[in-house]
């Protein structure tokens, strides 16, 4: 498989059970390497390898969610999905559109938006950006015209101050947020998001799963990219920001991200395939749901362990 990464075109790969065809192109990165040596793929295999070894293994997903991928795992381990946790856990008291106590300073800005207008930006709390990414992004975002909140991180670009173009803060007052840190799981509540642009975390994904908002898709390294492929391929929940290539992120134009923005507040297929894959969120950890009984059934298995161990 190794072979189809390295020659620089896109191969279908289809040999592996409970996956779909998938592009060789989608497949996390520390795969897609020129040497079997490389420090991230051993390390990464290594911990694969490790999986063998558990009694149980829990993983944060349900099984409406990935239904082939799991009933093929079970057939080589004990394999129990739990999530998504945050539906498992007691939803906090809101007050308009987030929270009560909340003091993001976005609130309010939101509350006086079109509902499903709003566009929603985050990288995560680890990714870095170069300037030209940055730019595209500010451009893209500025041409068009919907109404925004970027969450910026002051690192994002390593070593720059500020990385966004001259005069871009002034140009947007009337049109957009840019903070440094939000309360993303809570601001993805708010009816007025209609979008979020994103790097495919897992985490992410499953939040927005879980608040059925549809995604920009932009994977930068790791699982991102087949988490990308499920959002865009499998389940129709989003688009790609950019062309599917191997240096995907060197292709990154403004008129990328302008277009994919307007596609997705126009096409409500999106937000209705996400509204779906929300609705199975909630029975997987409603009553009787499957991943509920996972939870409990791990919680109990735990308790008689203790009660059994010795004093």
């Amino acid at each position: 498989m190794l072979s189809n990464f390295n020659a620089g075109v896109d191969h279908v790969i289809s040999c592996i059970p409970g996956l779909p065809p998938t592009s060789c192109y989608d497949f996390p990165s520390f795969v897609q390497v020129e040497d079997i040596s490389d420090y991230e793929f051993q390390y990464f295999m290594r911990q694969i390898a490790r999986v063998a070894d558990a009694e149980r293994l829990l993983v944060s997903s349900f099984e409406d969610l990935e239904p082939h991928v799991i009933k093929a795992l079970t057939k080589q381990l004990n394999i129990q999905a739990i999530g998504p946790i945050l539906l498992l856990g007691k939803e906090e008291e809101k007050v308009g559109g987030i929270h009560h106590g909340s003091e993001d300073t976005s609130e309010q800005w939101l509350d006086k938006q079109k509902v499903n207008s709003v566009v929603y930006i985050a990288f995560g709390s680890l990714a870095n950006l170069t300037l030209e990414e940055v730019h595209a992004i500010a451009y893209g975002l500025l041409q068009s015209k919907q109404p925004f909140i970027w969450a910026l991180r002051e690192d994002t670009v390593p070593n720059v101050v500020d990385p966004l173009p001259p005069g871009f803060r002034q140009s947007i007052v009337a049109q957009g947020l840019i903070m440094t840190w939000t309360q993303q799981r809570r601001l993805l509540k708010h009816p007025a998001i209609g979008a979020f642009l994103t790097h495919c975390g897992w985490g992410s994904t499953l939040e927005s799963v879980c608040m059925g908002v549809p995604l920009i898709c932009w994977p930068l390294y790791g699982d991102q990219l087949l988490n990308c492929n499920l959002l865009v391929d499998q389940w129709q929940a989003g688009i790609r920001l950019a062309p599917k290539l191997p240096n995907r992120r060197k292709s990154l134009l403004s008129t990328h991200v302008e277009s994919a923005i307007v596609t997705i507040i126009n096409s409500p297929i999106y937000r209705q395939n996400m509204s779906k894959l929300q609705n199975l969120a909630k029975k997987a950890c409603g009553p009787n749901g499957n991943s509920k009984t996972n939870l409990q059934g791990l919680i109990h298995y735990l308790h008689m362990l203790l009660k059994d161990a010795p004093q």
